[in-house]
């Protein structure tokens, strides 16, 4: 396996990953809205953004979609 492959390997673990990461955040911010609990729906949010950034890096490591 060569770098190139690797890499678009380790971006689309990186996406699929940080899309699973905002999912989570996603329910965790509407169980906090449902529980009326702030410190859960926030940890919601981070997860989600976390997640976000994630999958961005995936995409931006990703060689078949640079320029």
């Amino acid at each position: 396996m060569d770098r190139k492959d690797r890499t678009a390997e380790e971006a689309a673990e990186q996406r699929g990953k940080g899309i699973v990461k905002q999912v989570k955040g996603s329910v965790k911010e509407a169980w906090g809205d449902l529980t009326d609990n702030p410190k859960t729906e926030i940890e919601g949010k981070v997860e989600r953004v976390a997640g976000r950034v994630q999958e961005g890096f995936g995409n931006a490591i990703d060689p078949n979609r640079r320029k």
